[in-house]
């Protein structure tokens, strides 16, 4: 009798592990406006109020700007990101699963 062989196929990429520098940090909060992108996690409509309320008490924030992408498995689109990158001196980008 013949020897029969199964091929297995691993489906997992193999990930990038290349070190990526940490985006400049602004300091101090008080007078800057703030984003905050929401990525359609339910957990962020609990996480991103409480977060704005802990961060309105420790800095006087200029302002507070929501946005939300509009699909949940995909990049944020274009004129959100412009519409934030224009009005905002920080993003906080919400991952919230």
């Amino acid at each position: 009798m013949s020897e029969r062989k199964m091929r297995l196929l691993d489906p997992v990429a193999q990930a990038d592990s290349q070190e990526q520098p940490l985006a400049p940090r602004s300091g101090d909060l008080s007078n800057k406006v703030v984003g905050f992108l929401g990525n359609g996690w339910k957990s962020l409509e609990v996480l991103y109020p409480a977060l704005q309320a802990l961060v309105a008490q420790r800095y006087r924030l200029a302002r507070v700007v929501a946005a939300q992408k509009r699909d949940i498995s995909q990049a944020p689109e274009p004129e959100v990101l412009q519409k934030l990158s224009d009005a905002c001196d920080v993003v906080v980008n919400g991952l919230g699963n």
